[in-house]
């Protein structure tokens, strides 16, 4: 009796490893769910970037963000709120202790409601508010009623920059309006 010979019954390893037997090698894992978790992982690094840069200043909680427009909104909607606290949030350290004396002075009287107002550009005065003494006014229109009788009035509400935010100030009003 003859021996079968490499990888048959008696012989050495399993059948089909004999001499010129293809070997296969295990699957590799495919790389791609690495490739998109990497790829998720820069899309939110970015949109993330993105939001902070272009979204981080609109909180003007404080006067601290946003432009001088959405300042000069932000004081006007306290004003009309009555909210005093609101207003000294938004407003220049001039108005602070003018604010402090005599609240009143800085919010449109109770017996007055505003129908609307309308912001409608800006401008600088005094080389801008990076300039030192130098500030934006903020330019509009609000109508006011008393009672029966409305009125519309322009707004120029003095914007300067102080410790690195927009604020308003209408106790600054010396700044000469030079368009």
């Amino acid at each position: 009796m003859s021996s079968p010979g490499l990888g048959g019954p008696g012989g050495y390893g399993p059948p089909g490893w004999g001499y010129g037997a293809v070997v296969q090698q295990p699957r590799r894992r495919s790389r791609a769910p690495w490739f998109v978790a990497v790829g998720l992982v820069v899309v939110v690094a970015a949109g993330a970037a993105l939001w902070l840069t272009v979204f981080k200043d609109k909180d003007n909680g404080g006067g601290s963000g946003g432009s001088q427009q959405d300042v000069a909104r932000s004081y006007i909607e306290a004003s009309k709120a009555h909210d005093v606290e609101a207003v000294k949030k938004v407003s220049c350290k001039a108005d602070l202790d003018k604010i402090s004396t005599n609240p009143g002075d800085a919010l449109i009287p109770a017996s007055i409601s505003v129908e609307s107002y309308k912001i409608t550009g800006q401008h600088d005065v005094g080389g801008g508010p990076d300039a030192s003494g130098g500030a934006t006014v903020v330019d509009g229109s609000i109508t006011l009623k008393d009672g029966p009788n409305s009125v519309t009035n322009p707004i120029d509400l003095l914007i300067v920059k102080e410790d690195g935010a927009f604020k308003a100030c209408t106790s600054l009003a010396r700044l000469s309006d030079t368009r």
